[in-house]
């Protein structure tokens, strides 16, 4: 009875550090308003080029417009990924590659920008050895994970290590 506990107790220390990234709607924003300024831009340096008549730039700018909202609306939903953050500030992800939490990784007010470093200095491969930058929506996991995630950026920028 007391070794199913134990098991039962390491399962559920283990499986808190199980990080679940889904979509974000601030990448979405982002994304949109990104492309939508870039719309205006140009529609107004056509107008103000007089190349086109401004009926023109008009009728052109919302046939654009309505075309980005529905690609927008038809695009499908990003692939959810999985992190797992050990107590000693590894990380696993990316098809079961292991990585460490670099110090200069980032937190800011739309999300953790992480830099990972691959544990396996041994491999040949080139892409193994580089570092991955990777940015995390702070809408993209849940408060309790996001919470957890930045606590191990702050240790990671307060040890020694890397």
């Amino acid at each position: 009875m007391i070794n199913s506990t134990q098991w039962c107790n390491l399962y559920s220390v283990e499986s808190k550090y199980n990080l679940l990234i889904g979509n974000s709607k601030n990448k979405q924003l982002i994304l949109f308003i990104s492309q939508l300024s870039l719309l205006i831009f140009v529609c107004l340096a056509l107008v103000m080029a007089k190349l086109f008549p401004a009926a023109y730039v008009l009728v052109c700018f919302l046939f654009a417009l309505l075309t980005m909202f529905y690609f927008q609306l038809s695009r499908p939903a990003e692939q959810e990924q999985y992190f797992v953050l050990h107590p000693n500030g590894q990380v696993d992800c990316l098809a079961g590659k292991e990585y460490s939490l670099h110090r200069n990784s980032r937190i800011g007010w739309l999300g953790c920008w992480l830099i990972l470093i691959p544990l396996n200095k041994s491999s040949t491969k080139k892409t193994d050895k580089k570092n991955i930058r990777y940015f995390i929506f702070n809408d993209s996991i849940s408060h309790q994970d996001y919470s957890r995630l930045t606590r191990y950026v702050i240790r990671a920028k307060t040890s020694n290590i890397s």
